[in-house]
């Protein structure tokens, strides 16, 4: 498993360092989804793999920290669940809460002022799979996040 995990970091790691080096992942103001995804995903797949201290990491985290979503448009379920994760995991792996602190600030309060009375969230920035029911499971992921329990899962992973 360990095999598995180093080769899945590797392979995340040279993902971040072709996009800090040889891309601008933002256009003209608005976040670049693609590179919110390689971003959140590539930090917290390095972070489960043991190396959350890494270079590659840590400019994946300091892109993070640049281009979260501020607004309900710019909301894809998906790669705000993996940006959450990384933020929380940068604490542990590089005793730095300002990755964790800017998740805070941004991205609970656009999910709550956007959730219908019935539970669900409306449409936001489109991703494959997208619906209601998997818009609700990963709105409720996201916000776990926050929880104790999941923050303190990081612990075991360093």
């Amino acid at each position: 498993m360990r095999i598995a995990g180093t080769l899945f970091s590797m392979l995340f790691g040279s993902i971040l360092i072709f996009h800090s080096t040889g891309m601008d992942p933002s256009s003209n103001g608005r976040v670049h989804r693609e590179g919110l995804v390689d971003y959140s995903m590539g930090v917290h797949c390095l972070q489960l793999g043991g190396e959350g201290n890494s270079v590659e990491a840590k400019k994946g985290l300091d892109w993070l920290f640049e281009n979260l979503p501020t607004s309900w448009g710019n909301i894809d379920f998906y790669r705000i669940r993996h940006a959450g994760r990384a933020c929380v995991g940068a604490m542990y792996f590089l005793n730095e809460s300002k990755y964790w602190e800017r998740f805070r600030e941004k991205i609970p309060e656009i999910l709550i002022e956007n959730q219908k009375p019935e539970g669900f969230w409306p449409d936001a920035a489109h991703f494959h799979g997208d619906s209601e029911l998997l818009r609700t499971i990963l709105g409720i992921e996201i916000l776990s996040t926050f929880s104790t329990r999941e923050i303190n899962r990081y612990q075991k992973v360093r």
